[in-house]
């Protein structure tokens, strides 16, 4: 995850990132933080993702996943974490590429006319989530694998 996160730091690196990960659009320059934060919590969720829901009807255990991940032997961090992206996507399945601006998942999520069910039942879900059940994917402690990437205000 540190390989990943210091890509975030250059323009090269963010370059790159959005070359791998099939993003929309390239990050603006100088980068918007709050972007940089959304694409490192989709990450992070990918691997909650996963956890959340082994064992049901999508995702036999978790072990099946992380065998998954570090097929042919790939075993450098952007590897695994773009390994665990592309299963994701193939399981819950993304839009045609990974839009990581902040302001447009905002405005997406300000949308109320519910023309698409599955991601009104998202919008719901995540309404929920925040303000209910607590919906805190931050790394704020800095005391795991991705550092303090994700701050939680």
């Amino acid at each position: 995850m540190k390989a990943l996160i210091e890509k975030t730091y250059t323009a090269d690196g963010r370059a790159e990132l959005g070359k791998i990960f099939n993003m929309c659009e390239p990050f603006t320059e100088p980068p918007i933080s709050k972007d940089i934060q959304f694409f490192l919590a989709n990450v992070l969720s990918v691997f909650g993702g996963f956890i959340q829901y082994a064992g049901g009807c999508r995702l036999p255990d978790v072990s099946y996943f992380c065998n998954l991940i570090i097929h042919d032997g790939d075993t450098d961090g952007i590897g695994i974490i773009l390994n665990a992206w592309k299963i994701y996507d193939q399981v819950f399945r993304f839009e045609e590429c990974f839009d990581q601006s902040y302001e447009n998942h905002l405005e997406d999520l300000s949308d109320i006319s519910f023309v698409d069910n599955e991601f009104a039942s998202y919008r719901s879900w995540l309404w929920l989530s925040c303000t209910e059940l607590g919906f805190f994917i931050t790394t704020d402690n800095g005391k795991s694998i991705f550092g303090s990437s994700i701050s939680l205000g």
